[in-house]
């Protein structure tokens, strides 16, 4: 493995991030419940993992809205944990005390930006049914 440094220094400041999203515990028409994350995050040039990076490093922005959204979940992380091989499984929400904040059924587009002594960026969809 290697760490958050070692990383910067063999990439020149670049990781290559790749993200995975499912519905979760996420309640369409109601704001309950959480969408899962999954990020992995890797040296470019030698694929090792890159570990140790922390919840902040994370950014999770709601690209577009669809019909009927209140709100979104952009930077909106209710859990966050790193699996120690360079995957990081973070839990999204929606923000508390917006009037009618719900999950809408359809599909999300989501950018992720990675930062800290490396940085990238990736994109990834979610399906609520």
């Amino acid at each position: 493995m290697l760490t958050v440094a070692a990383a910067a220094a063999s990439a020149a400041g670049v990781v290559r991030v790749q993200a995975v999203m499912s519905q979760g515990t996420a309640l369409a028409e109601t704001g309950s419940g959480q969408a899962f994350l999954l990020v992995e995050v890797n040296d470019p040039a030698t694929g090792a993992a890159v570990t140790g990076l922390p919840q902040s490093s994370f950014q999770v922005s709601d690209q577009m809205s669809l019909p009927g959204q209140a709100c979104g979940f952009t930077n909106q992380i209710a859990g966050f944990a790193e699996t120690g091989d360079g995957a990081y499984e973070i839990k999204i929400g929606l923000p508390e005390g917006v009037p009618n904040c719900a999950w809408i059924k359809g599909v999300y587009l989501a950018g992720v930006h990675v930062t800290g002594n490396g940085e990238g960026r990736t994109i990834a969809s979610l399906t609520i049914r």
